[in-house]
């Protein structure tokens, strides 16, 4: 295959085998090519460690594979990567250090798979302009770190389903993006190469209930799903401040105490799923003016009093 390819995309098929023939054999010089997806094939064995000749990879996705081992440390030699997508393989060890080098990453999707470790301060630190930060279904533990509260374009923030511990940042207002709310439909998250079409990010999303698949409209989601970890503490007032939010899953956890009065002032909120805590006290009235909410689950926590009209 030539060099100077733009786009290579070889998903929805049934390749099969090792990529370190087509990655690493017989490359001479850097290989300009924007965009790879081999997403959805039957690929297994180890993601090969020689991306140090892929130089100008703005999109790479490699999810819904078989890939084993651990994510390769000389990805983060990939310093024009804007979209990394690892979703639904069989990946384990830490998030490799080498990635707070890839400063330009907009969206991260590690999800599914079975990396563990503590979930690494320097996202926040280093990749300042991430809008979507995807690592459910792992083995994550530790604390949320508040670091990532630096993420002011975070719009998607999906932890669902690993073992984190401890309280939730009180710093979350500091989602700029999730305060703010929608931005405008023209303003499609998609990159562009210096020749050829443009491809869009694309995410699967669970919300009421329901796994989307989200591209064109993608930039009009605002989502925080903190579910099914070990979470504990009270639900911080601070988080009623992301009024652009539409969904908020803190579904089985061991939160406490009371849910916020103010948050009713998230007005936005289409989803919301408190449900297996321990929440107690009453339902807070303001939530009676929350007129997007369609989806509210509030079961198995220890709630009283009158449920607001």
């Amino acid at each position: 295959m030539g060099s100077n390819q733009y786009m290579i995309d070889l998903s929805n098929n049934y390749f099969s085998g090792s990529l370190f023939h087509f990655l690493c054999y017989q490359l001479n010089g850097t290989i300009t090519t924007s965009f790879l997806g081999i997403a959805n094939n039957l690929l297994s064995g180890e993601i090969p460690d020689c991306w140090i000749k892929w130089q100008s990879f703005q999109v790479l996705r490699l999810d819904g594979n078989r890939f084993t081992g651990k994510i390769p440390s000389s990805m983060g030699t990939l310093s024009e990567l804007q979209s990394l997508n690892l979703h639904n393989n069989k990946l384990h060890g830490e998030i490799p250090l080498s990635l707070k080098n890839c400063t330009k990453l907009l969206a991260i999707n590690l999800g599914k798979n079975e990396l563990d470790g503590n979930i690494p301060r320097w996202l926040g630190q280093d990749l300042s302009n991430l809008i979507i930060l995807i690592l459910r279904s792992n083995k994550f533990g530790g604390n949320i770190p508040d670091h990532l509260c630096a993420l002011s374009s975070l719009q998607i923030l999906d932890l669902a389903e690993n073992n984190l511990f401890g309280s939730m940042p009180r710093c979350m207002s500091n989602f700029s993006a999730m305060v703010r709310g929608n931005g405008s439909r023209d303003n499609i998250i998609e990159y562009r190469g210096l020749n050829g079409p443009s491809t869009l990010e694309s995410a699967s999303i669970v919300t009421k209930d329901q796994l989307l698949v989200y591209d064109k409209t993608l930039n009009l989601v605002r989502l925080v799903d903190f579910s099914c970890n070990n979470l504990s503490g009270e639900i911080p007032k601070e988080v009623t401040s992301l009024q652009g939010l539409q969904t908020m899953n803190l579904s089985r956890n061991h939160l406490t105490g009371k849910i916020p009065e103010s948050i009713g002032s998230m007005k936005s909120l289409e989803s919301l799923d408190l449900s297996q805590n321990q929440l107690s006290s009453s339902i807070p009235e303001s939530m009676s003016s929350m007129t997007f909410l369609s989806h509210l689950n509030l079961s198995f926590n220890k709630l009283t009093g009158i449920i607001p009209v």
